[in-house]
């Protein structure tokens, strides 16, 4: 639509599409989002295997990191 503003796609992992617009929230701040993978559902049982965080300023992506974790246990 005329005067709208215009929608931006973002793929969030490999399951999911999150549509937001320019004046979401998203685009005025600075922000992590991190995600942890684990041996198991349960932390009482399971051992983080991976961390991953991905920085966005303004609703641009400006630094990435991931890193492997040993769990202390069989995978």
């Amino acid at each position: 639509n005329e005067g709208e503003a215009p929608v931006v796609y973002s793929d969030v992992g490999e399951k999911e599409l999150v549509v937001y617009r320019r004046e979401h929230i998203a685009f005025q701040v600075t922000f992590c989002v991190v995600d942890l993978e684990t041996t198991g559902s349960s932390s009482s049982v399971g051992g983080i295997t991976e961390i991953g965080a991905v920085k966005y300023r303004g609703g641009e992506e400006v630094s990435r990191f991931s890193t492997l974790i040993n769990p202390g246990q069989p995978i």
